[in-house]
């Protein structure tokens, strides 16, 4: 039997989604590669080789602090990061889309320029799962590449029989869908989005490598307008979210949402580390020595730059 709709309240309006989706939804995850965990009502994932993370960004957890500690010492991972209510955490920006009537003139001016110049060139719609499995193999293939992740031709999202699994998985994902920028019949640029009652929230983007001259250069300019309008003139959609503020921060990805029309609202996180390192990190002196050496050593060594996460889980103390 399926547990009954969690309704969670937040500083979004709410988001509702029953446990029977979020096995769903850890099921496409887990199709997709990522490791994840069905604990205390949270849907968690790795995110890096050292950190755990709670979906979906609209919907704010209530999870405990020792539920957080176990799920860190089983997984074996350092820190966990999750959504809280306001006020019990650090507030980031969470990028939104409320406005029913959006349309072009909700677009920064070069923005518009950039999406009127790709509609020359290219088609955004939805499209089918079975068009993803066969069309969006070298977006997928140029994405995991630039991401350092890319896999031998013949295994994972490059192998015909995992893509054919992760179909299958979305499909039983409720109301999961896929928005494509098409050149030709190629897709080169893709938003996957669900919707959990009356919140559409954009899960995952992947888009091929354009030379400043190409066709496909704004792709991305394109396929989120296209992916917006749609989402937000559905009758059943209040509110549209692309996300939060990752840590580190990614400026000209804050730019690029904030150009596209969505507009920042408060999304409260809270962090925890593995009881093994928290009686030494969690508080304000290791925070402020965290700090010093990813400040002072990050330009030379980018990856320090995840400092961040165990730094603001020493601000965060005990609280």
């Amino acid at each position: 039997m399926n547990k009954p709709t969690q309704e969670i309240a937040g500083e979004t309006g709410g988001a509702s989604i029953s446990h029977s989706a979020l096995e769903a939804l850890a099921g496409f995850y887990s199709a997709w590669g990522r490791r994840t965990m069905l604990q205390g009502g949270v849907l968690w994932f790795d995110c890096g080789a050292f950190s755990t993370m709670s979906v979906l960004t609209t919907v704010p957890t209530g999870i405990a602090d020792r539920e957080v500690r176990g799920i860190l010492s089983r997984t074996r991972k350092l820190a966990a990061v999750y959504r809280v209510a306001a006020g019990a955490g650090l507030e980031v920006p969470m990028f939104m889309l409320r406005d029913k009537k959006y349309s072009a003139a909700n677009l920064q001016r070069q923005f518009r320029q950039h999406v009127e110049r790709a509609s020359s060139f290219l088609e955004a719609r939805e499209c089918s799962w079975e068009e993803w499995e066969t069309r969006a193999l070298h977006c997928d293939r140029q994405t995991l590449a630039r991401q350092g992740g890319s896999p031998q031709p013949g295994q994972g999202l490059l192998c015909p029989a995992d893509r054919r699994r992760i179909a299958e998985a979305a499909r039983a994902v409720p109301r999961l869908r896929i928005h494509a920028c098409f050149h030709g019949e190629e897709i080169v640029a893709y938003l996957m989005h669900a919707a959990f009652g009356e919140m559409c929230e954009g899960l995952l983007a992947h888009r091929v490598d354009s030379e400043i001259d190409s066709p496909t250069r704004h792709a991305s300019h394109l396929l989120y307008f296209s992916f917006a309008r749609a989402a937000i003139s559905d009758p059943e959609i209040q509110a549209v979210c692309v996300g939060r503020q990752s840590l580190p921060a990614k400026e000209s990805l804050t730019r690029f949402k904030h150009h596209a029309g969505f507009l920042p609202e408060p999304c409260h996180l809270r962090f925890r580390l593995h009881p093994m390192l928290a009686p030494f990190l969690e508080n304000g002196f290791s925070a402020a020595l965290l700090k010093r050496v990813r400040v002072g050593l990050s330009g030379k060594i980018p990856a320090l730059a995840n400092l961040e996460v165990m730094e603001q889980a020493g601000l965060c103390g005990r609280r």
